[in-house]
């Protein structure tokens, strides 16, 4: 099934949104899976579940270097996408109460959290600085695992905002970076905002028991994580009742594969819950 990305692949031949992810088999899966488990900072270990999870971007086959060179807000969109895909766009959530402390449960549906397109001109901003006039492109993954071990937030931002200029009065940067003032990097974020999708990362939810609000963070690898499940489990019992190779397993698509798993399952007088998913 064909998607849209809030944002695109840039290329010399325009913005491209379109894109669909790949038949999902056991290869696809346990791709994925390795990422998860991988000693990968986050933001490589988000690529790595994406590359092998995204069939193409437009007319094209996608590598690992364009899904880090993706900006942020798109990168969270397609991990949203993945995890409906993988058939649980609707589930519960547990969370504890900030005011009361008391543990609560809520709902959510992924794919009704609000979206925010890119922005005219996207993906790049322009923006007077003291420097000058600058060219800045939107962040990427690329970026995201550069910065991800500086534990200073300022010297963070300065390396990030130095990283995404590409001209400064229409001439490469210097080598050297600028230090931009506060003023100019408040404009800068204020620009990048106004052209950047994104995507909600945030949900409130109730108290049942207090009333009170909560605000709590989205974290989509998890969701992912949580739906890979586990392939090499799979992988044992096949080949132990039904004597078939690896290579066999990780080429069947997931929904025959459980429902071989299925019928083990029931041999054994056991009873698997149906995984949900959009093939």
């Amino acid at each position: 099934m064909e998607m849209l990305l809030p944002g695109g692949m840039a290329d010399s031949q325009g913005v491209h949104k379109d894109f669909a992810f790949r038949l999902l088999t056991g290869a696809v899966e346990l791709a994925m899976a390795d990422s998860v488990r991988s000693n990968m900072v986050h933001p490589q270990m988000v690529t790595g579940v994406l590359s092998s999870a995204i069939a193409h971007i437009g007319s094209r086959v996608v590598s690992p270097e364009q899904v880090s060179n993706l900006c942020v807000g798109d990168r969270q969109f397609l991990m949203r996408q993945l995890v409906a895909f993988l058939g649980r766009d609707a589930r519960w959530l547990t969370a504890e109460c900030s005011q009361c402390g008391v543990g609560f449960d809520f709902f959510i549906e992924l794919s009704k959290l609000p979206v925010k397109p890119a922005g005219r001109g996207y993906p790049l901003v322009r923006v007077d600085t003291a420097a000058g006039s600058c060219e800045f492109r939107l962040p990427a993954g690329s970026d995201q695992s550069e910065i991800v071990s500086i534990a200073n937030e300022k010297q963070a931002s300065a390396v990030l905002l130095n990283r995404c200029l590409i001209t400064v009065n229409g001439e490469k940067p210097p080598e050297e970076g600028i230090a931009f003032c506060a003023k100019d990097m408040a404009l800068i974020d204020a620009a990048m905002e106004a052209v950047a999708p994104e995507i909600a990362m945030q949900v409130q939810a109730s108290c049942p028991g207090c009333g009170a609000d909560n605000v709590m963070e989205l974290d989509l690898s998890d969701f992912v994580s949580s739906q890979i499940g586990n392939i090499y489990t799979d992988i044992h019992t096949l080949a132990w009742y039904y004597h078939w190779g690896e290579e066999e397993i990780l080429n069947m698509p997931r929904s025959r594969r459980q429902q071989y798993l299925a019928l083990i399952d029931r041999a054994r007088g056991l009873h698997r819950q149906p995984e949900g998913l959009v093939q």
